[in-house]
């Protein structure tokens, strides 16, 4: 039998087992959630990526450059942006703002368009 302290610490586990049966470079997706941040950042196993999903705006207020109030849902990560090797985002506009807030990491961030196939045109 196993025994961890709490939940970060299984994760940490359970992500170490796949990096050992999965020899290649392993990418691991992210959507919400501190606590698989927290057990993979600074714990690297073997050869990673780690891509976090973002679907939200990422502050509360804009207006308060200096101090940002966070999006409590994308915190650890934005606190932790090394530690990211992509971010996907949902829109160009999104991805422009947080290339305004984090200056020399802009190819972290990678635009996926959300939306449905009723929202584009049919190019003939």
């Amino acid at each position: 039998h196993l025994f961890f302290r709490n939940e970060i610490l299984f994760q940490r586990y359970f992500f170490e087992c796949l990096s050992k049966i999965f020899l290649d470079k392993n990418t691991f997706i992210l959507d919400r959630g501190e606590e698989p941040e927290v057990a993979l950042f600074n714990h690297q196993f073997l050869n990673q990526n780690i891509i976090e999903v973002i679907h939200a705006d990422h502050l509360g207020d804009r207006a308060v450059a200096k101090d940002p109030l966070w999006n409590n849902y994308y915190e650890y990560l934005l606190t932790h942006i090394d530690q990211a090797d992509k971010i996907i985002v949902s829109t160009d506009l999104q991805r422009e703002d947080f290339i305004k807030d984090f200056p020399g990491v802009e190819d972290k961030f990678v635009t996926i368009p959300v939306g449905d196939s009723r929202q584009k045109k049919v190019i003939e």
